[in-house]
């Protein structure tokens, strides 16, 4: 997986496709999605340097180092979805930093069930699913992993103090395409405790250029 290929080897994905994102219809009318990373590194040459390499750094905001660390519920719910993917694009650029970011690329599934789940657990509707075909090139990269890692991280997130060592160990299994994973988070009610264990989601992470091969399912 070192150069960031991944692991799948199809060319058919499903995408989920975000009607309230102008940008998102308008490329859906045209016919063809292009990731952020690849786009980039296709148009300029300095960039594809960088992405290539690796050296691409895609983090917009970073932590407060001056911050007292006294977060208000509220803070939490505002911070933390980002504060997930900070910690895992730290997890990528250890792992390895020609991975495809999730900051920068498109967000797929190999499977329309699959597709359809993730458009109803984001309430969105189920008819915004589109089928596309990768057109690979040199740049395209394609990551597999389990979302539901990342769903059990956003909860985990809100309601407990994940360590350095435990929020590494989270990272990797998800680049390195680990499928299931259980965390020990505080439970609903009360002062206990109980084991929290993921399903097997496999998400894609696209750097490339998908066209639609069907408008409607």
């Amino acid at each position: 997986m070192g150069n960031g290929m991944g692991n799948a080897s199809h060319d058919i994905f499903w995408i989920s496709v975000d009607p309230s994102l102008p940008v998102a219809t308008w490329n859906r009318e045209l016919g063809f999605y292009a990731s952020a990373g690849w786009t980039m590194a296709s148009a300029d040459t300095e960039f594809r340097r960088l992405y290539e390499s690796g050296e691409a750094d895609y983090r917009l905001l970073v932590p407060n180092e001056k911050s007292s660390g006294a977060l208000s519920p509220f803070q939490l719910t505002v911070t933390a979805p980002y504060q997930v993917e900070y910690n895992l694009e730290l997890a990528r650029l250890s792992v390895d930093p020609r991975l495809p970011s999730r900051l920068s690329s498109t967000f797929a599934f190999g499977t329309k069930q699959d597709a359809v789940k993730a458009a109803r657990d984001a309430r969105r509707p189920a008819h915004e699913v589109y089928a596309f075909k990768l057109e690979r090139d040199e740049l395209t990269r394609v990551h597999r992993a389990n979302f539901d890692v990342v769903s059990l991280m956003r909860c985990a997130t809100r309601i407990a103090s994940l360590g350095a060592e435990t929020l590494d160990a989270i990272g990797r299994h998800y680049w390195t395409g680990g499928a299931e994973l259980t965390l020990d988070l505080p439970s609903e009610s009360g002062f206990g405790r109980r084991e929290r264990t993921t399903g097997v989601t496999w998400e894609y992470l696209i750097e490339g250029g998908l066209r639609v091969l069907e408008r409607r399912h």
